[in-house]
């Protein structure tokens, strides 16, 4: 299992700077990683891009954003929503909101 972990990571890994994950490569990463798509939770994390565009992340996308959605989904979306974040921010420490307060110590 590790290894195809390490097989996926690096698969998204190879992005271009600025890109992002699309909604499709988000369920298709969850699927390789946790068997199953993960679509419910992919759609509620990202429900505000349509309107606001790049700048939805600053609602949802941190710790407290998925805290409320294991209380909506339950525990097992956890999982489906770090991996989620840590793709869209390139990065694995996962933001409070206060630490969007800076984005520039995000990006």
């Amino acid at each position: 299992m590790l290894g195809k972990g390490i097989e996926i990571r690096k698969r998204y890994a190879n992005r271009k700077d600025g890109e992002i994950m699309i909604f499709t490569e988000h369920c298709q990463k969850s699927i390789e990683l946790f068997g199953e798509d993960g679509a419910e939770y992919h759609k509620w994390l990202d429900q505000y891009s349509a309107k606001i565009g790049y700048n939805h992340r600053y609602i949802l996308h941190n710790k407290e954003g998925i805290e409320v959605a294991v209380q909506l989904f339950g525990e097992r979306a956890r999982k489906h929503l770090e991996q989620h974040i840590k793709d869209d921010y390139g990065r694995e420490a996962i933001p409070s909101v206060i630490d969007l307060r800076d984005p520039s110590e995000i990006y």
